[in-house]
């Protein structure tokens, strides 16, 4: 009786076997997970009741009951739909063995991995180089890209374990040092770096992120590298032509600007703010609207003008204010599927042309 009332304590299910492998007894959790009444278990072969449980060579596994060798692994009884733990040790009259159901923990860790498996794929289907440290600033996981890229850049591989900043040189450990500690803090940072690549200028978008658990708990950072040199090759080609295009507008006498779909200005050059400022008093710039710009009593035409551009026309007219003539020119400005931008307008003094027309 003390020995029934010790394995009904016992937490997990307990079965006690002959050395026939005959149940000799059981405690409740073992009727209770294998859904079994305890006459329905005694006498019965442990593998009827457990069918598909691996036949092991005990003897050979784990020896005799001297040997207090055990033997464990998991068991999925497919009747049941259940995953058990099970631990087999020998006794003096036979063997013992410990049953845990650990269907949930089972299903909860493939869950996990299935989950891993699926954030692995997404992190190596990209291009971009991913870095996983924890906060004591080892390596714990990196993607596809990062591995080829190091190599590559530093020819050297990366180890799971290392210290990250022992893994990148010069330059990029001294950015380790100032970035790191702040995403630790919760902080996210991204710089651009130049690197001479066999010869060849690269630029990288680099970042180092905060990762959290589901929790919410800070457990690492995240330093991802992204190629964007064909990205910084464009823009340096565009402010380039810019450039360029800002000193030919401003190498003229005519006064040039670009007013969007809202009339207001986009680009003015040196002449045309200088012209606002001289007839008007106030000088023009970036988002001011254009008609606030023309004289009042042309303020109704020229409004009229603006609206026709926009609609596709062209307007080509000469205005006196005074003093001086002024020939204003207005096209719509066309993107590359057709579709009208704003207006590009051009204002030239004619007044010594006008005069020389009147003389003669």
């Amino acid at each position: 009786q003390k020995m029934d009332s010790l394995i009904e304590e016992i937490s997990d299910s307990f079965i006690q076997l002959d050395r026939e492998w005959n149940i000799k007894k059981c405690n409740g959790v073992t009727t209770k997970i294998l859904e079994l009444a305890t006459a329905e278990l005694t006498g019965k072969k442990l593998w009827d009741l457990l069918p598909g449980l691996p036949n092991f060579d005990f003897k050979a596994s784990i020896g005799d009951a001297s040997s207090k060798k055990s033997l464990a692994y998991n068991y999925y009884h497919e009747k049941l739909g259940k995953w058990f733990s099970a631990i087999l040790y020998p006794s003096q009259d036979g063997y013992n063995i410990f049953l845990r159901d650990i269907t949930a923990e089972y299903l909860q860790q493939r869950k996990i991995k299935e989950s891993e498996h699926k954030l692995k794929a997404i992190i190596n289907s990209t291009n971009d180089s991913n870095l996983l440290i924890n906060a004591r600033g080892e390596l714990i996981n990196f993607n596809k890209a990062a591995k080829e890229g190091y190599f590559n850049y530093f020819h050297k591989d990366l180890e799971i374990g290392r210290k990250v900043k022992e893994l990148l040189p010069g330059e990029a450990a001294a950015n380790f040092e100032i970035y790191f500690p702040r995403a630790l803090q919760g902080e996210k940072s991204s710089f651009e770096v130049e690197r001479i690549v066999n010869g060849k200028s690269l630029w990288f978008e680099v970042s180092y992120s905060p990762v959290f658990d589901e929790e919410g708990n800070l457990i690492g950072v995240s330093k991802n590298t992204i190629n964007i040199t064909e990205k910084k090759q464009s823009k340096i080609k565009i402010e380039e032509q810019e450039r360029i295009l800002r000193f030919m507008y401003d190498s003229t006498t005519d006064a040039c600007s670009f007013i969007d779909r809202d009339f207001r200005f986009r680009y003015l050059n040196k002449v045309s703010r200088k012209l606002s400022e001289v007839i008007l008093g106030k000088k023009a710039n970036i988002g001011d609207m254009a008609i606030n710009y023309v004289l009042p009593a042309l303020k109704p035409e020229f409004q009229q003008f603006f609206e026709s551009v926009l609609d596709g026309a062209e307007v080509n007219v000469e205005r006196f204010d005074g003093t001086n003539w002024w020939q204003v020119v207005m096209k719509p400005v066309y993107d590359n599927t057709q579709q009208i931008l704003g207006i590009s307008q051009n204002i030239r003094n004619i007044t010594q042309k006008k005069r020389t027309e009147l003389q003669l």
